[in-house]
């Protein structure tokens, strides 16, 4: 079972830059990242656990952490590239966690998620048939939760489910 961090929030404040609050009033500390920290971007944190996009001369690399711990997984390159990334994590129903990647065409519908399984340590592709009306939740930073194995993210007139499981 990962650990939990209790009362702490990662939230979109102006100019959708990444914030943090905590109840104990402490601050996450990423420095132990083998990574130079102004290379480092909070994407998503989801119980306990943060995902960064690490960028280096040989690219970019997903990495999730549990700062309190300070253990981290640097995932392998993903399948397609480096997009929209989200994280999940439902420690009720199993202890692995997700890294969802959106694969998206310029100017094009999504084509559909590459789903990283940390049981697994591998990256799978999943086909979408979401069409186009997604992309503005898939770019924006809407509201999303882990919940049951699935990942739902708000968008204005829709809520996007997309399942570990396939």
């Amino acid at each position: 079972m990962l650990p939990q961090t209790v009362g702490s929030f990662f939230y979109d404040g102006e100019k959708d830059e990444p914030n943090f609050t905590s109840v104990t009033g402490e601050r996450p500390d990423l420095s132990f990242l083998p990574f130079p920290i102004d290379k480092v971007a909070v994407l998503d944190c989801c119980n306990g656990l943060i995902l960064c996009l690490c960028v280096e001369a040989a690219g970019s690399y997903y990495v999730v952490c549990i700062p309190a711990t300070k253990n981290l997984w640097v995932l392998p390159h993903s399948i397609h590239a480096v997009g929209q990334a989200r994280l999940g994590l439902d420690p009720t129903v199993s202890s692995p966690f997700h890294v969802i990647e959106f694969v998206e065409e310029e100017d094009v519908e999504c084509l559909g998620v590459e789903i990283y399984s940390s049981q697994t340590t591998t990256w799978i592709y999943k086909e979408s048939e979401w069409g186009q009306d997604i992309d503005d939740v898939i770019r924006s930073r809407s509201a999303s939760v882990f919940l049951n194995g699935c990942l739902h993210i708000m968008g204005y007139s829709l809520i996007l489910v997309v399942d570990m499981e396939g």
